[in-house]
């Protein structure tokens, strides 16, 4: 038994099926199954419904580049595989389809992680052509800066978006709506950085030594 073992094990586990009564139960049941024996064995299934349950939310500030990626990650989207941080063994991505972030580094081999970065070995898929919505700095010869940015609170009486507030950037008379939320978490883990774009209907791109992020525009 290893640690990918219980990762593989756990990811086909809810977190919200193990409640705090639940998991105290289970290691009550644990502990008490034999009083007399100084080894206590835990079965896979157990270890990693402690797995699940025990890994850490991820913290509203990143500490570290693999937090910042976690912000990028879908909640439960039907295309599983999109669950995880993946990493092509140059760089590690996550994306939800409507932003990406990308983290350059060698560290990692070929694969898919879960939060706890231990590779999940039976996904079977495919994973988005990420090179494919990364633009470079040519293609996006406008810019402003992080702070200077305005929101607007979206009315959800005349909008059918799912978030509430968005920011806009003025480009040539015309105005690009980033939703809020996702440009926050972009640039959450650089210093007031530089956003650069083409028109209302482009992505937007944060890009600065080893990290990027490509967030797509949404409609005002």
């Amino acid at each position: 038994m290893n640690i990918n073992t219980i990762a593989n094990q756990a990811d086909k586990l809810a977190k919200n099926q193990f409640n705090k009564k639940a998991i105290f139960n289970m290691v009550n049941d644990v502990v008490t199954r034999d009083q007399d024996s100084d080894l206590v064995m835990l079965s896979v299934n157990e270890i990693a419904a402690l797995y699940k349950y025990f890994t850490p939310a991820t913290p509203a500030k990143p500490k570290t580049p693999i937090d910042w990626l976690k912000k990028a990650l879908p909640k439960d989207d039907i295309r599983y595989y999109l669950n995880y941080i993946y990493s092509d063994g140059k760089r590690l991505c996550a994306t939800d389809g409507h932003r990406v972030h990308v983290y350059k580094t060698t560290e990692y081999a070929p694969g898919f992680y879960d939060s706890n970065m231990n590779q999940v070995e039976d996904i079977n898929a495919r994973y988005p052509d990420i090179d494919r919505v990364i633009p470079s700095i040519d293609q996006r010869p406008n810019t402003c800066v992080y702070d200077q940015l305005e929101f607007i609170n979206i009315d959800a009486d005349q909008s059918t978006a799912k978030f509430k507030q968005a920011y806009v950037i003025e480009c040539d008379d015309e105005k690009i709506g980033i939703n809020k939320l996702y440009m926050d978490h972009a640039a959450s883990i650089f210093d007031n950085p530089i956003i650069s774009f083409s028109d209302k209907h482009s992505s937007v791109l944060i890009k600065s030594g080893d990290k990027l992020a490509v967030i797509m525009p949404v409609r005002l």
